[in-house]
């Protein structure tokens, strides 16, 4: 989940096995009342690594958000079927 941050400052990648996704919070809430005043600001990095299997295809990776949730989805590469060798006979 991703809520209240803005998605120019995340970045989603895929590097050899691992799924990286970084970002920055940059958050400020500012209050005004006739009788107080109160400001809010939460700054940060923040960064989450998954390991991947072998078989995944990160070409076709794809992201989506929505309300707040960030899903990434990887397919998987098709299995690689062991070749048959016919045996010839003379």
């Amino acid at each position: 989940q991703l809520p209240g941050i803005d998605l120019k400052n995340v970045n989603i990648s895929v590097n050899e096995h691992t799924l990286e996704i970084r970002g920055e919070q940059k958050n400020e809430h500012e209050n005004n009342k006739a009788c107080y005043h109160f400001r809010e600001a939460q700054y940060g990095t923040f960064d989450r690594i998954f390991n991947l299997p072998k078989y995944v295809n990160a070409n076709e990776a794809k992201a989506t958000y929505d309300k707040g949730i960030l899903i990434v989805k990887i397919t998987k590469e098709e299995e690689v079927k062991p070749k048959l060798i016919p045996i010839e006979t003379k």
